[in-house]
């Protein structure tokens, strides 16, 4: 989505990491969502856009595992 320039909302992101979190590899999963959440935030920040203060504390807990 974002490689479109499409934004997720939070709820999406959310929902996702839900469904992923009893798979094996739900390490690899909550690296993607960090990385798509950063890429969110230069977009955002590319385009002059306001942030969702969902999105910095998603960022904050997805940063609070490693």
């Amino acid at each position: 989505m974002l490689d479109t320039g499409i934004i997720p909302s939070i709820q999406r992101i959310k929902e996702y990491l839900e469904a992923r979190c009893d798979k094996d590899n739900f390490s690899q999963e909550l690296d993607r969502a960090l990385s798509s959440v950063a890429g969110i935030l230069r977009l955002e920040e590319e385009q002059v856009l306001a942030t969702e203060p969902g999105f910095r504390e998603l960022l904050v807990i997805l940063e609070s595992d490693k």
